[in-house]
C-alpha cells in the first residue's frame, strides 16, 4: 500500500515572519516522522467534497533491525491502513512493503524518476492557508497507471497541498484532492484553519513565552 497525496494550492492568508516559527521548520524533514505527529486533512472528490481523514505517527517498531515509524491513517473513526516509514542519515525516507523496503522521498535528488515520489520542482516559497513558508519542494507520484498526482512537501510540515487527476481519455481530469486544514508536529509547532496565527510551543526551550 501506498500513501496517496492530493490536492489544489491555497491562497496565503497569513506571512510566516515569526523567526523563532521558521527555525523551528529549517530544523525538521519534508516527511516529519516523530512519534505524536497528527495532520488533518479535507478530502474532495469528484462525487464527494469536505470529507476529512487525519494522519497520525502512533508509534515506532522495530523490523529486520531498523526503527520504522507506524503512521495510520483514520477516517470516520475507522482506521484504513497502517504504512511504516524511516528516514537515514541523509535525509533519504523508506517505505517498508510486503517484499522489502523502497526509496519513498530524496529531498536532494534531482528531477527525474527514481523514488516514489519524484521531485519535480524546489521552490523559494509556498503559500497555504497558514502563511507562506519558505522551503518547498513539489514532487510527482505515478503510483497508479491511471492516476497522476502531483504534489507539494513543506520543511517541518510535510504534505500540504496535493491532486490526483484521472488519465482516462474524455473520462479524465480532476478525481480527488487532498488539503491539510490541521497539524500538530514535534516541537510544539500547531497549525489550524480555525487559529487567527500561527502558534509556537516549547521548542528546545528556546521560544520566548509570548510566542506559546
Amino acid at each position: 500500500m501506498r500513501l496517496i497525496f492530493a490536492l489544489p494550492l491555497l491562497a496565503s492568508i497569513l506571512p510566516a515572519q515569526l523567526p523563532p516559527v521558521l527555525a523551528a521548520l529549517a530544523t525538521g524533514t519534508y516527511f516529519p516522522l516523530d512519534a505524536g505527529d497528527r495532520w488533518v486533512f479535507r478530502i474532495d472528490t469528484r462525487l464527494v467534497t469536505a470529507s476529512y481523514q487525519t494522519w497520525r505517527v502512533d508509534r515506532t517498531e522495530d523490523r529486520g533491525g531498523k526503527t520504522w515509524s507506524v503512521i495510520a491513517i483514520e477516517e470516520s473513526g475507522t482506521v484504513l491502513a497502517e504504512s511504516f516509514f524511516r528516514a537515514d542519515e541523509q535525509g533519504r525516507i523508506y517505505y517498508l512493503t510486503g517484499t522489502g523496503e523502497l526509496l519513498f522521498l530524496d529531498p536532494a535528488a534531482l528531477p527525474g524518476p527514481g523514488p516514489v515520489l519524484q521531485v519535480t520542482a524546489r521552490s523559494g516559497s509556498f503559500s497555504t492557508a497558514f502563511g507562506i513558508f519558505p522551503d518547498a519542494l513539489s514532487y510527482r507520484n505515478s503510483f497508479d497507471p491511471m492516476l497522476l498526482e502531483n504534489g507539494t512537501l513543506v520543511r517541518g510540515i510535510g504534505v500540504v497541498a496535493s491532486r490526483q487527476d484521472l488519465l482516462a481519455g474524455s473520462s479524465g481530469g480532476f478525481y480527488q484532492s487532498r488539503t491539510l486544514v490541521e497539524a500538530s508536529l514535534a516541537g510544539g509547532l500547531q497549525f489550524s484553519w480555525n487559529a487567527p496565527s500561527l502558534q509556537l510551543g516549547l521548542v528546545r526551550g528556546c521560544v520566548p513565552r509570548e510566542l506559546q
